[in-house]
């Protein structure tokens, strides 16, 4: 496949999202998107434009895979991604390895998934499906320190410490990129213009 402009207008892609909006959350999901891909090549994708008629606008590279994209909406207590695999193969989830992580200008935020209990409802996402799930947003971030080979790491996270999420702890105006990072699967989000 070619670099350059892709148009995304699966129906089949549309169509689950309609369904996941009538079974999951009522508003729609819509304020990132983004296909399977290595971060390190994050600026070779590039959203151009986003309407409900046209489908979703973009630009990637051959090594891509859009057959594995996802959706984010951060609202004012949490925030839902919608993954959807219409690829051949599963999609494996794993409670312990899986991060969602937010890289703003300045840092980045791992996303604490709350109790095992709450993380997606099967092992994995099986072809032609899709799965939501929503994490809530602190109201402010937390250090943690976790040990990966004998050195001490600092990373922010971002905890679920509380309900009450303010808008001048992470704007989403300052996040350039959010990370899913699934077993052997990793998307990168993007926002959509408005």
């Amino acid at each position: 496949m070619k670099k350059g402009i892709k148009i995304f207008l699966h129906l089949s892609l549309y169509h689950s999202l309609i369904l996941l909006s009538a079974c999951g959350s009522l508003k729609s999901v819509n304020d990132f998107f983004g296909i399977q891909m290595n971060s390190k090549e994050e600026k070779d994708f590039q959203i151009y434009s986003y309407s409900e008629v046209e489908g979703i606008k973009y630009q990637s590279n051959e090594r891509m895979d859009p057959d594995i994209n996802a959706w984010a909406e951060i609202g004012v207590e949490d925030i839902i991604f919608k993954i959807v695999n219409t690829s051949g193969r599963s999609i494996d989830l794993n409670y312990f390895s899986d991060q969602f992580i937010i890289i703003t200008d300045v840092n980045h935020y791992i996303i604490d998934k709350g109790p095992r209990i709450n993380y997606f409802y099967g092992s994995n996402i099986t072809p032609g499906s899709s799965a939501e799930i929503s994490f809530k947003i602190p109201s402010e971030f937390s250090q943690d320190f976790a040990k990966r080979e004998g050195a001490l790491l600092e990373k922010d996270i971002m905890g679920d410490l509380s309900k009450n999420w303010s808008q001048n702890t992470i704007l989403k105006e300052n996040i350039k990129f959010i990370v899913i990072k699934l077993s052997d699967v990793e998307i990168v989000l993007k926002r959509v213009p408005g």
